[in-house]
């Protein structure tokens, strides 16, 4: 290089360093693998950079120009830098620059990116190719775990689904020793006993609806009506044919318990409006019980109307709840017709025959009253007592069928005033002391302990009633006692009249207070006492009419039997003074008449 002294050349110095030293160097290729080499290079006085050295590549490049872009990117490269760029073969390298001590060369190392990235692609695809092989795997192991634990799931699933679609003999066909095969052995069982109970479903089915068939047809063929209504609403399931002859017109459907009366056009016998609340159905539906009544009219869609007799019972589960309710009902318009016949005969037979029975009581009661000592023959005297007797229950039975024509034409008077119902019933019973009778039976009128208020209502025909009562209890009464007492309800005043008689059977209990009955048997059949079978019957007619009522307490057979009837007590009257002392009263011991 030039030598100056106050920036005048003077002479040029040269340092010769020889490169035979860096020659093994460059050459060693041995940890440089296929592409890598050694050059040295320096930049002349010229300004170009030259190699020193011969090329691994190139033996001849000694000396020759290095490319100015190579130039340019080892010039500005640092000690500590990794470069890249082509080299004199066009190929992308990577280099490590670093300068010669006490030079001004610069020893290049580089080797072909090619090769530095050889070994990561081959790993790269080493990496692809076992990550192929791996999901390929996979792939398969999924496949087999399918078939080895989705397949039978979904195969399983189908015989599900089959089944579901109604076809309930096929089977799941898995021999699996896991839970799947167990699950499919306890699925195979269920499916068992679903189909045999299905069959016994189905066949069950038939044989209802045989038996539908069946009870429809008897229902269709009944000459009654058939209705039956839901519980509790009351709405109508169905309606026999005769149901709908009766009534004029088809169950409606939608309505309740309380539209009945609006629905079927429901009247009482004077033509006005039943009270739905009182229609057997509606008292059955509300409480549960049996309901019977004969007093029903049903006004058909073209004004004609028909009489009807109508029960209603619920219809009982097995727990004793229903759900269901049924009513019967019949036409009892040509009844109706015939009983108000019959009812007129009896009055006009009752009238003709009351005048001519009223003089032959009179005569004979004259002829034992003034003639008794005169007839000495025993047998004439006989006779007219016969004829007295007779005569006497002539007239009761005429009676009974007035007061019952009266009663139900409604034409009976009434004459309520306040009075004092146990002095009442102490004078009733006086009747039965007049003659005597082969029983011996106690007859006791038992005071209340505590004041009771008068009654408001006909004196004369609560009489009637409670002589009717103690009649009866007289009659079926062979040894023991009758005792009549009282109790206050509220506003109402209630009698009791009690035997120790014979009581009645539960079969007849029901049909005591209709006509013509008994004591469980009709007046056609009844020999065992005398009556008309009239006489319950015009007792509840009268304490309806005066708006009171009597039922049947109790009856026992063989221990007795409880009768009571009920009266609205009069507002703000005296009331009847109290007993003495609990239990006293009027009793009769001797022997007494029953008549």
């Amino acid at each position: 290089g030039p030598l100056q002294i106050e920036n005048t050349t003077v002479c040029y110095a040269m340092l010769d360093a020889g490169t035979d030293n860096y020659a093994s160097v460059v050459k060693d290729y041995d940890e440089l693998g296929n592409t890598g080499s050694t050059f040295i290079a320096r930049t002349f006085a010229d300004g170009k950079m030259r190699y020193l050295l011969p090329l691994r590549f190139d033996e001849n490049a000694a000396f020759n120009e290095v490319d100015s872009k190579t130039v340019e990117i080892i010039n500005k490269s640092n000690q500590e830098d990794v470069i890249d760029f082509k080299d004199y073969r066009g190929q992308e390298v990577v280099a490590a620059v670093r300068g010669v001590p006490q030079t001004d060369w610069k020893m290049v190392v580089k080797i072909d990116k090619a090769e530095i990235f050889a070994t990561l692609n081959r790993a790269r695809n080493i990496s692809y190719v076992i990550l192929a092989i791996t999901i390929i795997a996979m792939a398969g192991i999924a496949w087999l775990f399918s078939r080895i634990i989705t397949g039978p799931i979904s195969y399983f699933t189908q015989t599900v689904n089959q089944i579901k679609a109604g076809d309930l003999s096929k089977r799941v066909n898995i021999k699996n020793k896991d839970e799947i095969g167990e699950l499919a052995g306890t699925f195979n069982d269920m499916t068992e006993k679903m189909q045999f109970a299905y069959r016994s479903l189905k066949q069950n089915t038939i044989e209802a609806q045989k038996e539908k068939r069946i009870l429809q047809a008897l229902l269709d063929n009944l000459p009654v009506g058939v209705l039956v209504v839901t519980a509790p609403s009351g709405e109508p399931l169905m309606m026999n044919r005769a149901g709908q002859l009766i009534s004029g017109r088809q169950a409606p459907s939608g309505i309740t318990s309380q539209q009945y009366t609006t629905a079927y056009d429901v009247l009482r016998e004077d033509g006005s409006p039943y009270p739905t609340e009182e229609l057997p159905l509606t008292v059955t539906l509300k409480t549960g019980r049996t309901v019977m009544k004969d007093n029903i009219v049903l006004r058909r869609p073209d004004g004609s109307t028909v009489a009807v007799s109508a029960i209603s019972a619920p219809i009982k589960e097995a727990d004793g709840t229903f759900q269901r309710a049924v009513s019967v009902f019949e036409d009892i318009t040509e009844k109706r017709n015939l009983e108000r016949s019959r009812d007129e005969f009896f009055s006009i037979a009752s009238h003709e025959l009351r005048t001519p029975l009223t003089a032959i009581r009179g005569n004979t009661d004259l002829i034992q009253r003034y003639f008794g000592e005169k007839l000495t023959d025993p047998d004439l005297k006989e006779m007219i007592d016969d004829i007295h007797e007779s005569s006497v229950r002539l007239i009761e039975i005429v009676n009974d069928f007035l007061d019952t024509s009266r009663l139900e034409q409604k034409r009976m008077k009434f004459s309520p005033a306040p009075f004092d119902v146990v002095t009442m019933a102490e004078d009733a019973i006086r009747q039965y002391q007049v003659t005597s009778s082969r029983k011996q039976i106690l007859l006791h009128v038992q005071k209340p302990a505590s004041a009771m208020p008068l009654v408001y209502a006909d004196q004369n025909r609560c009489r009637q009633v409670l002589i009717n009562l103690v009649g009866n209890a007289l009659k079926f009464t062979e040894k023991g006692s009758v005792t009549v007492s009282f109790k206050t309800e509220g506003d109402s005043v209630k009698v009791f009249v009690a035997d120790t008689g014979q009581g009645i059977p539960y079969d007849a209990q029901s049909r005591l207070f209709r006509k013509f009955e008994q004591a469980g048997s009709t007046v056609l059949t009844r020999d065992s006492v005398r009556g008309t079978g009239l006489g319950l019957y015009i007792s509840r007619m009268i304490m309806e009419q005066m708006k009171g009522g009597i039922k049947l307490e109790s009856s026992v057979p063989g221990k007795g039997t409880t009768f009571s009837f009920t009266l609205p007590a009069a507002r703000e009257l005296t009331k009847s003074p109290a007993a003495p002392g609990r239990g006293d009263g009027l009793s009769f011991t001797k022997p007494l008449s029953i008549i």
